[in-house]
């Protein structure tokens, strides 16, 4: 069982994202936005909203969380449609270090019974929002095979510089050979 959590996501502040249809995942649990701040000093040019959950039935529902497996557990839809540069609040933002500007305590938090902490919550992985269009299937591919060709020519430099190399240890060999020779043929002449 869950019995605390709170989710912040970091958004462009020029984007002045509103979240009015947020739509939980888990049965029982309503999540509610309760704490915006805008433009702190830590990163002015971003504003940070933090949800925390309601229990409609008054207990915390199970919200069957699976070791190594993600778990969707609210969607929202923003008024402006798809905003580049959302994402989760990052452990290391300046703001989630506390003390923080405003006083406030915006990390992402998850109390779970029976697990060894008091919270849960580990950190990000991934990347923000990106909102640009997708290439179509065919550049895809193309892109593929420039990287392939680029990675192989990078190969075929290496190849070459290590057969480069190789040669020059054998011609460093063969000119100690050569004067160590050249030297023992002028002993050899001196003699006769």
């Amino acid at each position: 069982l869950t019995l605390s959590a709170q989710v912040t996501l970091k958004v462009p502040s020029a984007t002045g994202l509103d979240v009015n249809s947020i739509q939980s995942a888990i049965g029982g649990v309503e999540w509610q936005l309760h704490s915006r701040v805008l433009a702190p000093e830590e990163d002015a040019s971003a504003a940070y909203l933090s949800f925390g959950p309601v229990f409609t039935a008054g207990t915390p529902p199970a919200f069957g969380w699976v070791a190594g497996e993600e778990k969707r557990i609210f969607s929202f839809k923003a008024e402006q449609g798809c905003l580049t540069g959302v994402a989760l609040l990052a452990n290391s933002d300046p703001f989630n270090q506390l003390p923080n500007s405003v006083s406030t305590n915006p990390g992402n938090q998850f109390t779970n019974i029976g697990w060894p902490s008091s919270n849960n919550y580990i950190g990000n992985y991934g990347h923000p929002v990106y909102c640009g269009t997708r290439p179509d299937e065919r550049e895809c591919r193309r892109s593929r095979g420039q990287v392939r060709s680029y990675d192989l020519r990078i190969q075929t430099l290496q190849n070459q510089i290590d057969k480069l190399e190789r040669m020059r240890l054998q011609l460093e060999q063969m000119q100690d050979g050569l004067e160590g020779r050249k030297g023992y043929l002028i002993e050899q002449c001196d003699i006769e």
